[in-house]
């Protein structure tokens, strides 16, 4: 996995990113950066997965959907992710945290530039796309009528 962290790193400073490295509880490396969207700023953190082969992509929103809108979240993450490719939106309806997930299988492969450069962009674009509408409806600004025909326009 040092060799795909590795591969990861320069994909990074070829693109000359700020980023900041570390370990996660799992003793896993870590990567954190930030990117600013069109509208909200994202946050990463990839993980390194030793154990399992894996490069994770995660980016938790920044808001949570309350007690009274959990169900709606539920419901919009569910009709996000039945009409995306690549990752999911993760949808914790005990606390109405929503996460963004891409994963990678790496077994005895390290992934090129242009892979990495794939997640990353496909992770910001989906985010981009569908974080303003969560925070609506999370709001009440959008109800989820509105908001299954704005993803569907």
């Amino acid at each position: 996995m040092k060799k795909v962290y590795d591969s990861f790193i320069a994909t990074l400073k070829a693109r000359n990113w700020n980023y900041d490295e570390g370990t996660d509880d799992r003793g896993n490396r870590k990567i954190t950066l930030g990117v600013r969207g069109d509208d909200l700023p994202m946050r990463f953190v990839i993980r390194f997965d030793e154990s399992r082969k894996l490069v994770v992509f995660h980016s938790f929103m920044n808001f949570e959907f309350g007690p009274e809108k959990r169900v709606e979240g539920a419901l919009a993450c569910c009709m996000i992710n039945y009409n995306i490719v690549n990752g999911a939106f993760d949808y914790d309806i005990s606390d109405g945290s929503v996460l963004f997930r891409m994963v990678c299988p790496v077994h005895d492969t390290v992934p090129g530039q242009e892979t990495f450069d794939y997640m990353i962009n496909c992770s910001c674009s989906t985010i981009d796309q569908y974080n303003d509408k969560l925070l609506a409806i999370s709001k009440g600004y959008m109800s989820l009528d509105e908001f299954n025909a704005e993803i569907h326009s």
